[in-house]
């Protein structure tokens, strides 16, 4: 099977492969093509590799062998200004105050700089 890797894409996987450190192969050799503003869902048991995937695709992990691309982006992390992601379970980054962590969260959003996620900060405050 061949994947699409032209820009008309969200995201490509061509043989995306994810072996753990434990020898768990998480996923083996995924190809697949999401077309921009297609509905998409991922199905199946525990262990199928569904989780891995997302984080393959937002770059909290990285393949093993394979290859993949988000919004036509091989450095996955580039294309995080243009994804949204939310994870499954509400989580708390404990170890930040509250402004601290959307200084953060900007940041990894593409906002720029302290300066800008400050300034959100002050949205926040008035609002």
């Amino acid at each position: 099977m061949t994947a699409k890797t032209d820009m008309a894409t969200a995201i490509t996987c061509v043989d995306l492969t994810k072996i753990y450190e434990t020898g768990a192969v998480a996923l083996d050799e995924l190809t697949l093509t999401i077309e921009r503003g297609m509905s998409f869902g991922l199905l199946g048991e525990n262990g199928a590799g569904k989780s891995t995937l997302v984080r393959l695709v937002m770059g909290f992990l990285f393949p093993t062998c394979g290859t993949l691309s988000v919004l036509g982006e091989t450095e996955v992390r580039r294309a995080h200004s243009r994804v949204g992601y939310l994870h499954e379970r509400p989580y708390a980054e404990l170890r930040f105050t509250g402004r601290r962590y959307l200084t953060y969260m900007a940041e990894l959003s593409g906002l720029g700089g302290r300066d800008e996620a400050r300034s959100g900060c002050r949205c926040i405050r008035a609002g």
